[in-house]
């Protein structure tokens, strides 16, 4: 006769509302979508090799290097997030936050600014009126645009619930190090290390920089984006320590960084602004013919983010209080 005794049966969490199917299904999802991403740094590996081989322009090869360095983190982050999920590892709720909410955001403001441009397709595409294959076209950027949105708020909302962290405390209940970083954290130092990241490859890729009214270029514009970038990168870091100085840093170089932009691209026109970032020809005609790319539309849209990326710093202050406190997630 065999004997069980109780210290050897497999122990199973008794949690209020167990999300572990939730957990599975999205860790599943994670891991379906890192094989077009990593599909897409397969491809752009590629690219590179072949654009060194060639000798690219250095704007060509910034800007490869930088798609790059999406897609292998992208590719990264879905494979390790989604076997977190599915193992139920508590510090996967703060990773897949803090991609998910900037992807949500930065979702909402390009499909909210692809709807308000979209009067102006056929001039964009140097076109004079809509054809069949346009409208077949807006259609499928438009649903992409929609789907893409889906797929990061519904991350997004699953992950934010109290049931899927009381789920994971009970599943792995010993101490994480994501403990020592809350979820709004999470997200605030992944959007400046992401942020200071773009304004690094645009110092390399453009050279030119917008300040307070005028644009700085060559040596000058590189210097001041490549100090911006490492600087926000620094306060990414740091947010992820809890840093009160980090905090400061951040909300001086967001609001300054965004200010600096806004003046210059409102005294100096958004046509302006497009031609400094290296856009000219048809593109730069198409822009200057479009009455909601040159108008004031694109000042508004700097606005509002600016404003989002202030409301965050302002919701996340309370963190960096008192680091010795329970970390309200």
């Amino acid at each position: 006769m065999t004997q069980t005794f109780a210290y050897a049966r497999p122990v199973v969490p008794v949690v209020e509302h167990d999300r572990r199917k939730g957990l599975v299904a999205f860790g599943i999802i994670s891991l379906v979508g890192a094989l077009p991403a990593a599909g897409g740094t397969a491809v752009l590996t590629l690219l590179i090799a072949e654009l060194l081989f060639w000798n690219a322009p250095v704007g060509a090869l910034t800007f490869a290097v930088t798609s790059w360095a999406a897609f292998a983190g992208m590719t990264t982050l879905l494979i390790w997030g989604g076997i977190g999920s599915i193992r139920c590892r508590r510090w996967c709720r703060p990773v897949t936050l803090a991609v998910a909410w900037p992807c949500a955001v930065a979702g909402g403001l390009v499909l909210a600014g692809w709807l308000i441009a979209l009067a102006d397709f056929p001039t964009l595409v140097g076109r004079t009126r809509w054809s069949r294959s346009m409208v077949i076209e807006a259609v499928v950027l438009t649903g992409i645009l929609v789907i893409g949105l889906g797929i990061a708020v519904a991350y997004a909302w699953f992950y934010s619930l109290a049931t899927v962290r009381r789920t994971l405390e009970a599943y792995d209940p010993g101490p994480s190090w994501a403990d020592r970083c809350p979820a709004p954290v999470a997200v605030l130092g992944a959007c400046l290390i992401v942020g200071g990241l773009l304004t690094i490859a645009l110092a390399v890729g453009v050279g030119r920089v917008p300040v307070f009214g005028t644009y700085v270029g060559e040596l000058d514009g590189m210097g001041i984006a490549m100090l911006m970038g490492i600087a926000l990168v620094a306060a990414g870091v740091g947010c992820f320590l809890r840093a009160r100085l980090a905090w400061w840093a951040a909300l001086v170089l967001v609001t300054g960084g965004f200010t600096s932009a806004i003046v210059t691209v409102a005294v100096r026109a958004p046509i302006e602004f497009y031609r400094q970032g290296g856009i000219s020809g048809s593109g730069l005609t198409a822009l200057a013919s479009s009455p909601v790319m040159s108008g004031p539309t694109p000042v508004i849209f700097m606005c509002v983010t600016m404003g989002i990326a202030v409301g965050v710093l302002v919701e996340t202050r309370r963190y960096f209080r008192d680091r010795g406190a329970v970390a309200r997630r």
